[in-house]
């Protein structure tokens, strides 16, 4: 059963139900804050189509947390750290320990003794460091765009929300399943294009609009290549994508974008 196949077998429509029904069910599945409880009953509910839009819900309440920071005459740095703390802790960090996975799993001789790593909640040294260079390398970035601007900052984030949950679904089209179960088997099959479109586009408006089309064209291109990176060694040493791989694969695209907004505004 695919992410836009409702119970009955039938693709997700368009009406205004039907499109809230599936805002409900990602927001229950991307975040922790209220309402947010994950069910399986609602895992067949899923819409990749307001995947963004949730994305660019969670980097609005990162931006909120930045300006309020900024409010206090804090440091950018300071402002970063708390704006990055609130808006990763509101996912309840799923896709850090998609990231988290994905690198322990590197210690894995074989396909098997990889996804057997995937599988395992515990995490390893690899983990770790992947954990914490990427904290560190969105921290550095939004603290950058801080210095310039404090709306810069905070305009970045919620792009960067947004922009990513989109790159998700983009490599649930890109790959096959690794295996029958697991979270991207039951809960983000291959979505259609009518859907993949949608998504691309309420990805990518948020950064147009606020940050310019230059900076959105560069986070695509930055973006896409650490997403190809990804999808090229998933493809080869997994036979495909997992919950794990979809889940790092939000963190390589909001990377790119930040680096992007970066390259852009925040150059010397």
């Amino acid at each position: 059963m695919t992410a836009n196949t409702p119970p009955d077998g039938s693709p997700q429509g368009w009406s205004l139900n039907e499109l809230l029904q599936g805002f409900r069910a990602d927001w229950r599945f991307l975040t922790i804050l209220p309402g947010a409880k994950t069910s399986e009953a609602s895992a067949s509910e899923l819409d990749i189509r307001s995947f963004p839009v949730v994305g660019g819900i969670l980097g609005a309440i990162g931006a909120a947390i930045y300006l309020f920071a900024n409010m206090f005459g804090l440091p950018a740095i300071v402002c970063a750290l708390l704006a990055m703390a609130g808006y990763i802790a509101s996912s309840g960090l799923l896709h850090e320990d998609g990231l988290g996975d994905i690198a322990d799993s590197l210690g894995g001789q074989t396909q098997e003794r990889r996804l057997e790593i995937l599988h395992d909640s515990r995490i390893g040294t690899f983990g770790v460091a992947a954990l914490l260079l990427g904290f560190l390398l969105r921290l550095a970035t939004l603290t950058a765009l801080g210095s310039v601007s404090p709306v810069l900052a905070a305009v970045a984030l919620l792009g960067a929300g947004a922009f990513s949950r989109a790159a998700m679904g983009l490599l649930a089209r890109a790959l096959p399943n690794a295996r029958e179960d697991g979270l991207s088997a039951t809960l983000l099959e291959t979505p259609p294009n009518s859907a993949l479109a949608v998504a691309a586009l309420l990805g990518i408006l948020p950064g147009v609009i606020l940050l310019g089309m230059k900076a959105v064209v560069l986070a695509i291109l930055l973006g896409g290549a650490l997403l190809a990176g990804l999808s090229f060694w998933a493809k080869r040493q997994l036979g495909g994508r997992t919950g794990d791989v979809l889940g790092a694969s939000q963190i390589f695209a909001e990377t790119g974008f930040l680096l992007a907004a970066c390259l852009v505004f925040a150059t010397t």
